[in-house]
C-alpha cells in the first residue's frame, strides 16, 4: 500500500462527503488538518490551537497550514461542521432502525451520549463551541442554524405520526419538538459536564433522559 493510500485509508468516509474533497493530496492534507485540529482544541483548547500546534503532528509548518486555511475560524469551523456531522450520521442510523415515535425519540437520545462517549475529543470541541456561540455571532448563527434543523426533523417525526399529531396543531407541534430537543441535549451536557465519561452513572443517566422523554411525548 502506498503511503497517499495509507493515509486514506487513516481518514473517515464522512470527511470527504462532507467537504465535499476528493482523494488529491490538496484535499487530504486539508483533512488531515481538520483531524489534527480536533486533537489539538481538545486537549489544549482553542486558545493555543496555533498553526504551529495544529502543523506540528503534520509536520507542517505555520505557513504550509495557511495556505490551506486562511484563518484559524476556517480551521475551526469546519472542524466543528465535522463534530456535529458524525453526531447527527450515528443519529440517524440509530433513528432509521427504530419503528415507533417513541423508540426514535429514545434512539435520538441513546445517539446522543453514545455519540459523547465514543468521541470524546469530538464532544468537547462541540462543548467550545458552545461557549464561543456566547461571545461570537457568527457561531451563535451556525448554532441557530443546527438547531433549528435538528428541531425541524423532530417537528417532522412528530406530524408523521397520526397517534402524536392528531390533536395537536402546527404551533402545538413545534413546542413539543423544541422541548423534547432541548432535553435531549441538555441531558447530556448536564451529564458530561458533571460526571466523568466513564462513570457508572453513565447507564443511568441514559435511561432517566429517555423516561424523560417519554413523559415528555405522552403528557406534552
Amino acid at each position: 500500500m502506498s503511503k497517499a493510500a495509507e493515509n486514506k485509508s487513516k481518514i473517515d468516509p464522512l470527511l470527504f462527503q462532507l467537504f465535499q474533497t476528493s482523494s488529491s493530496k490538496g484535499d487530504l492534507k486539508k483533512i488531515q488538518i481538520i483531524q489534527s485540529a480536533i486533537r489539538c482544541i481538545a486537549s489544549e483548547g482553542i486558545e493555543n490551537a496555533s498553526y504551529e500546534n495544529i502543523g506540528r503532528p503534520l509536520k507542517l509548518t505555520r505557513s504550509h497550514v495557511a495556505y490551506y486555511f486562511k484563518s484559524k475560524d476556517d480551521i475551526l469551523l469546519k472542524a466543528i461542521e465535522y463534530v456535529i456531522a458524525k453526531g447527527q450520521a450515528l443519529t440517524v442510523e440509530r433513528v432509521q432502525n427504530a419503528k415507533t415515535t417513541e423508540d426514535r425519540l429514545v434512539a435520538m437520545v441513546q445517539a446522543t451520549f453514545d455519540w459523547a462517549a465514543s468521541d470524546q475529543e469530538g464532544f468537547s470541541v462541540y462543548m467550545l463551541f458552545l461557549y464561543y456561540c456566547i461571545i461570537n455571532k457568527d457561531y451563535r448563527d451556525l448554532q441557530s442554524k443546527i438547531r433549528s434543523t435538528g428541531a425541524n426533523r423532530i417537528q417532522a417525526m412528530l406530524e408523521n405520526d397520526p397517534q402524536v399529531s392528531k390533536s395537536r396543531g402546527t404551533k402545538e407541534l413545534r413546542e413539543l419538538a423544541k422541548a423534547l430537543q432541548d432535553l435531549i441535549t441538555g441531558a447530556a451536557v448536564d451529564f458530561f459536564t458533571t460526571s466523568e465519561i466513564n462513570s457508572p452513572l453513565f447507564l443511568a443517566a441514559k435511561s432517566r433522559a429517555s423516561d424523560a422523554v417519554r413523559r415528555v411525548l405522552h403528557n406534552f
